[in-house]
């Protein structure tokens, strides 16, 4: 029996959305990992900025949460 042609086109777009879906998933992984990479090295420059003025992280900790205060009660 011969093939249907619209089963093998059908075929090769599951094909292509597999080999999609696997360059996709890679990319994102990479993406994600940068993106770690990144909020891990700017959370020590944060630890590192509290702890040289502790007393000005304090009340810009302080403030923020004033605001997200007032921001949450209206």
């Amino acid at each position: 029996m011969a093939e249907d042609p619209r089963e093998a086109e059908i075929e090769e777009l599951r094909r292509q959305v597999r080999e999609l879906s696997g360059k996709l998933g890679s990319k994102a992984q990479d993406s994600f990992a940068d993106m770690k990479e990144t909020v891990r090295q700017n959370m020590g420059d944060i630890e590192k900025q509290i702890r040289e003025k502790p007393v000005q992280a304090t009340l810009i900790a302080a403030g923020v949460g004033f605001l997200i205060g007032a921001l949450l009660t209206r």
